[in-house]
């Protein structure tokens, strides 16, 4: 790819100027290991009204001024309709990499929003409108890179360690046996701070792992087996019943959340063509909803 790249129309929306500067710096960005996403928005007539990409960064250097940000956030401009028809927006940005970039940095928070001074994922992104190089060579954004690869875990004695995706924000998980199949158990990043009492409610969903296998295989069923007839997949021996759907889907991950909920993926059991069955659940409240997904 040759260099500069213009990204947008190199102008700062009218509804971005509450948030960003009018003056651009030059900034060195660490580019996240994802690719470029985006969200549309339309107008009531169902025009578009603007696509927004953005991608994450694991840290950026403001040559202008040169502060450095060790901290993940993000970078975000308007796609043009051009870009947003070929999609060339998802080919600017490598994973892993350093590229030098035209940015508006973004305005310090004041009022109600000043508690957001101390979140770098919200207070330290820019809006991006050109990229002026790749694979610039930087001590500290090499430094942040060599820490964001090194692996971090956390460890269940009963579960064994729990380890750190990285990626989408961060998410630990933990592949353990549930009875004679591998599973994963996860919870995100964000809720960390509460890894004890998560682990706690982890632990004690594995001990008693019979007993909910087979309420929320139960609870899948009674909820959806109707689902399967409508879809076409009958049983050789004819009209599906509750109590072969609950014996065919599969338990393939938990996801624990804070508050003693979880949501649990099964498999489709082979009923509606590899779609995934997801079921929600409270420790304390019992099941809340059964849909399938995909």
């Amino acid at each position: 790819m040759s260099y500069p790249v213009t990204l947008g129309n190199r102008l700062l929306p009218d509804n971005k100027k509450e948030y960003y500067l009018e003056e651009t710096h030059e900034f060195l960005v660490l580019t996240c290991d994802e690719t470029v996403g985006y969200v549309s928005f339309r107008n009531d007539d169902g025009s578009w009204f603007h696509t927004a990409a953005s991608i994450d960064v694991l840290g950026w250097v403001d040559l202008t001024t040169g502060r450095q940000n060790g901290e993940r956030t993000k970078m975000e401009w308007v796609l043009t309709d051009e870009e947003r028809n070929t999609r060339s927006y998802s080919k600017r940005f490598g994973k892993l990499k350093i590229y030098r970039v035209k940015a508006h940095p973004h305005r310090p928070f004041s009022g109600e929003k000043a508690k957001y001074n101390d979140v770098p994922k919200y207070a330290e992104q820019i809006y991006v409108t050109e990229i002026l190089g790749e694979l610039v060579p930087n001590a500290f954004l090499f430094g942040v890179l060599e820490e964001y690869k090194k692996p971090v875990t956390m460890h269940s004695d009963l579960l064994g360690d729990f380890v750190l995706d990285k990626r989408y924000g961060g998410s630990w998980e933990c592949e353990c046996d549930w009875l004679g199949r591998k599973i994963r158990f996860t919870f995100y990043d964000d809720a960390a701070d509460e890894f004890a009492v998560i682990i706690k409610n982890a632990e004690q969903f594995w001990r008693d792992r019979e007993n909910w296998d087979k309420k929320m295989r139960e609870y899948a069923a009674d909820e959806l087996t109707y689902l399967a007839g409508d879809w076409g997949e009958n049983s050789a021996d004819g009209e599906i019943t509750e109590e072969e759907f609950a014996r065919k889907i599969n338990l393939c991950s938990i996801h624990f959340m804070d508050g003693g909920s979880f949501q649990a993926w099964f498999d489709d059991g082979g009923f509606f063509g590899d779609h995934s069955i997801t079921v929600w659940g409270n420790f304390e409240k019992g099941f809340k909803n059964a849909r399938l997904e995909g």
